[in-house]
Order: C-alpha cells, then structure tokens, then sequence
C-alpha cells in the first residue's frame, strides 16, 4: 500500500552514500567556549581542535562543543566522567 511519495523517498536514500562526507560548520560560543589556555585530556573522547578565535574542546561521545569549564574538568577528572562510564 505505499504512496509514489513513499517510493520517490526510498530511493532518495538508496542513492546516499555513507562514503560521501557532508562538511557542516561547527556553531559556538566564543566567550564561554575559547580556551584561555591549552588543555590536555586522557578521555579518547576529548578533542581539541583551532578556531580564528582560539581553541575549541570537543566531546566526541556528545557530538558537541564543551564549554571552558566543562574542558577543565574533563582535563582533570576524565576517569569519574559519567557520559564516558556509560560507553
């Protein structure tokens, strides 16, 4: 019982490809998110990486920018963090 609308859609992701990689911009906020200083994590899940503005923290399990605060804590205390206990 499917639609046309129904088929056209299948075959829309049929033709995607998960070898193709979609570049997306990663969105901010420079006053809570810019390191003052660089910062180094044990996590695997930590990820800095260098903006115009400065540098960035990146938790790879969230898929999201950290916060500066958040950043040190991950830098300290990695092994007590309950989203990387959870993976």
């Amino acid at each position: 019982m499917g639609t046309e609308g129904e088929s056209s859609k299948r075959e829309g992701l049929e033709q995607y490809s998960e070898d193709e990689k979609v570049e997306q911009e990663i969105s901010f906020y420079h006053k809570i998110n810019i390191l003052e200083n660089n910062l180094d994590s044990e996590c695997p899940n930590f990820e800095l990486f260098r903006t115009e503005k400065g540098l960035v923290a990146r938790c790879k399990i969230m898929d999201r920018v950290l916060t500066s605060s958040q950043a040190e804590l991950c830098s300290k205390v990695w092994k007590s963090c309950p989203i990387r206990v959870l993976t």
